[in-house]
């Protein structure tokens, strides 16, 4: 667990590089001022953004067969550096004039930043697991107020000098990684989280989607994305001032992650309960859809604004959704964060092509749109799925400590209810706290606490909650860790 002086360290370098990260993002695939071989066409931006995506799901889909190679290679911090030079070379190719011909420059400038950029993306993710659920989602929202920020200034910067800063942007990024002092000698790779070498990696992916990254929330993620990929396709055909008007993007980046630091500075240290946010999220996204529909004008900024702003929150508290699932669960963060940031690639490019495959039909897309979004905050998101505190008990999972090795003089190791007694007197647990973690650090789910002592399922879980607060853990792994290395006296 990150000390206190550790995250205001690793506060700093986090909120400027993965604020430069994003601000990469969206400048690239948003601004018509930094890619210089559109020459006015909206269309050319889009292509760069579905071409760059489908590199992206390449990378993501290795990484998920290779992740245990990528998490043990000792020099992974040499292989992001790698990844932000390549990122930084191929962003050359759209952001200024390096070669004359615009299909090279299309090419070029999508495929190698698309293909480098995901590892950076996933060293940031797996970084942002070693902190606690309100360290996690304020600097996730500081970074993209950030992002909307700088947004805004460089692409008041004339080209070619606002392509070149864009180009550097990703070294700048990791540059800000190397310097976190949470980030140890493999980025890739949480100690608490490392894969068990005799699964296979089909059982991975089905632990995956059994367990804490349901399939559901998947389809949910995906069906989100295909709308947000079609509805900027659409808006850059319909109403391509927005690709030349900072203020749409830089604003509503900038309002919406702002009013999530300020919903993050309430929360627990212990988890977030993303059901609610999804469910208020998705009819707010609809809601910004259902403008276009009636304010289907090329001048009209309020609609297109409010379209932006909702895709843009989605995927923000989706990317604090990966963070939460990393941190929860006894699988491999990489792998959690190549799937789901594949599931959103892959979702927006196929929205995307499908908008340019039929570009009159924008009006049906919306229409559509708000359905899947309804049914997306009904269905797919579930408080069950999100409060990832409450991780899945499985056979093994509590490993019972060794006994002491014989010796002349033999002294009993001490039990696990004489530990969590121990535990319990030194945290100030309540007795019925006490009881309730005496069940769940041997084993029991939520769902046996509640049959032994009687207990509704909301009171269950606030006692655990409530257990992991006084205890400042974040994991039933944590936990043991703890119980483990107590000493009873």
């Amino acid at each position: 667990m990150a000390t206190s002086e550790q995250r205001t360290q690793a506060s700093k370098a986090w909120f400027l590089g993965f604020g430069l990260y994003w601000t990469w993002v969206y400048l690239s695939f948003n601004s018509a001022t930094v890619v210089s071989f559109s020459n006015g066409d909206e269309t050319a931006i889009t292509w760069l953004h579905v071409l760059s995506g489908i590199a992206g799901c390449i990378t993501f889909i290795v990484t998920i067969l290779n992740h245990r190679r990528l998490e043990g290679a000792t020099r992974s911090m040499n292989i992001l550096w790698m990844a932000a030079v390549v990122a930084s070379f191929g962003s050359m190719f759209y952001a200024t004039e390096v070669v004359p011909n615009a299909t090279a420059s299309l090419l070029m400038g999508a495929i190698l930043p698309g293909v480098a950029t995901p590892l950076l993306a996933l060293g940031w993710g797996v970084l942002f697991c070693t902190l606690d659920a309100r360290w996690a989602a304020g600097l996730t929202a500081g970074s993209f107020m950030l992002a909307g920020a700088l947004y805004g200034a460089i692409s008041l910067i004339p080209a070619p000098l606002s392509g070149v800063i864009v180009a550097f942007l990703p070294l700048a990024s990791v540059a800000m990684m190397a310097l976190c002092p949470n980030r140890g000698p493999h980025p890739f790779t949480l100690r608490m989280h490392e894969s068990a070498a005799s699964e296979s990696r089909g059982t991975e992916v089905k632990n995956l989607l059994c367990g804490p990254f349901s399939s559901r929330a998947l389809i949910g993620i995906l069906l989100t994305m295909v709308v947000s990929g079609g509805l900027r396709t659409y808006t850059g055909a319909e109403a391509p001032a927005v690709y030349h008007d900072p203020f749409i993007v830089s604003a509503s980046t900038f309002a919406f992650a702002a009013l999530f630091l300020i919903y993050s500075a309430f929360l627990p240290h212990t988890s977030l309960k993303l059901g609610p946010l999804y469910r208020t999220a998705a009819p707010l996204f609809a809601l910004g859809v259902a403008a276009l529909t009636v304010f289907n004008e090329p001048d009209s900024a309020t609609a297109y604004f409010a379209a932006s702003a909702g895709s843009m929150f989605i995927d923000m508290i989706t990317w604090v959704l990966l963070i939460e699932i990393a941190r929860s669960s006894r699988l491999a963060a990489l792998l959690i964060f190549a799937v789901g940031r594949c599931t959103i690639h892959a979702g927006m490019a196929a929205g995307e092509i499908a908008a340019m495959a039929a570009p009159d039909m924008m009006m049906p897309f919306c229409v559509s749109s708000i359905v899947i979004l309804v049914i997306v905050a009904g269905f797919m998101f579930s408080d069950r799925d999100n409060a990832l505190v409450f991780e899945p008990v499985e056979e093994g999972e509590i490993v019972p400590m060794p006994a002491p090795e014989s010796s002349s003089v033999q002294t009993a190791a001490p039990t696990m209810d004489e530990r969590t007694a121990t535990v319990a007197q030194k945290y100030g647990l309540t007795a019925r706290e006490t009881e309730v973690f005496t069940l769940w650090a041997t084993g029991h789910g939520a769902k046996s606490i509640e049959e032994k002592l009687v207990l509704s399922s909301a009171t269950v879980r606030t006692h655990i909650r409530h257990i992991y607060e006084k205890l400042d853990v974040h994991s039933r792994a944590e936990l043991i860790e703890l119980l483990e290395g107590t000493q009873v006296q």
